[in-house]
């Protein structure tokens, strides 16, 4: 039976090194030109306008500074490398698990949202969908292949405490957390918003499908 969310925080989560790419994900052009990461908090603000404040969860200052996003959008920035040791990180640099933590010590009492920046498919109505399905401890979709799309999440404070724990024994990985607390996974209203870019070609791919 799915849960009530009262409060739900949102994370965009963009360290990530794109060295596939060849630059990072979240300032990849859309067609219209806006960088993946402002398309992203815009449709994350008009999917849940009562969510307050967006956090993106970047490398270091370097990737982007505060005066350089739009005041309009109501971003936090946290950086990995500056925010790894007060956030109790355990020193696993380079790891997305570490956003997830991150949010855990922003607001350990809250359920959080994250999306990862390099889906550029993925629609306000499948966020909505995602908060409707939600079940406690912790919900994520299911691609077409039957795979757990552990990024694409929504987390209860019982599940990123267990994360928490988890990494503290060595276990990184959040599916196993997934599977442990046998998380719900639920498949999206369409498969193809579940498209994962790695690859410029893949990007590209994505583009022409946002075009169309």
């Amino acid at each position: 039976m799915a849960s009530p969310i009262r409060h739900l925080r949102i994370m965009m989560l963009a360290a990530g090194k794109s060295s596939r790419i060849g630059s990072p994900k979240f300032l990849l052009p859309f067609p219209d030109g806006r960088p993946s990461y402002v398309h992203g908090v815009e449709m994350i603000q008009r999917a849940f306008p009562d969510a307050g404040n967006i956090w993106l969860w970047l490398r270091d200052p370097s990737q982007l500074m505060a005066d350089d996003v739009p005041k309009s959008l109501h971003v936090k920035l946290f950086y990995e490398t500056v925010h790894i040791d007060h956030f109790h990180l355990k020193g696993v640099h380079g790891l997305p698990v570490n956003g997830l933590l991150a949010a855990f010590g922003i607001d350990p009492t809250r359920h959080w949202l994250f999306i990862p920046c390099d889906y550029p498919l993925l629609t306000m109505e499948e966020l909505r969908h995602l908060r409707v399905q939600y079940t406690e401890p912790v919900t994520c979709f299911e691609n077409g292949r039957g795979l757990t799309e552990r990024w694409v999440s929504i987390w209860g404070p019982a599940a990123l405490a267990h994360l928490s724990e988890n990494v503290e024994r060595g276990f990184l990985d959040p599916g196993r957390v997934i599977q442990d607390l046998k998380g719900k996974r639920t498949r999206p209203i369409h498969t193809y918003s579940l498209f994962n870019t790695n690859t410029k070609e893949e990007w590209e791919e994505a583009m022409s499908l946002l075009a169309a």
